[in-house]
């Protein structure tokens, strides 16, 4: 799973200065593709004996849905990454904490 570091400038008398290092209290973003979500998700229903279902002619273009027990999320295109807010309301939308995965 790639990982990037984001670390925000700081911004002093003299310009910018990146004043931490990368293991200084950096925050982690971690990014996913569409498909390893499914496949994340399918070993969560496997595990907590929960109905997985993945519908791709239920949503337009490149987007399906995927059920899990009785929540469902619609998923953009399985190819793309899906950024940090989406992947936490996906996570909400289907009752998963990060933690599960």
């Amino acid at each position: 799973m790639p990982q990037r570091w984001h670390c925000p400038p700081l911004i002093s008398a003299f310009g910018l200065y990146p004043l931490l290092s990368v293991e200084q209290k950096c925050s982690t973003i971690i990014t996913v593709k569409g498909s390893e979500f499914l496949r994340k998700v399918k070993s969560i229903a496997k595990r907590n004996k929960l109905v997985y279902r993945w519908s791709p002619e239920r949503g337009i273009g490149s987007h399906g849905t995927v059920y899990l027990g009785e929540r469902f999320t619609v998923v953009k295109d399985l190819k793309k990454e899906l950024g940090p807010g989406l992947l936490a309301d996906m996570y909400k939308q289907l009752g998963i904490r990060k933690e599960d995965l």
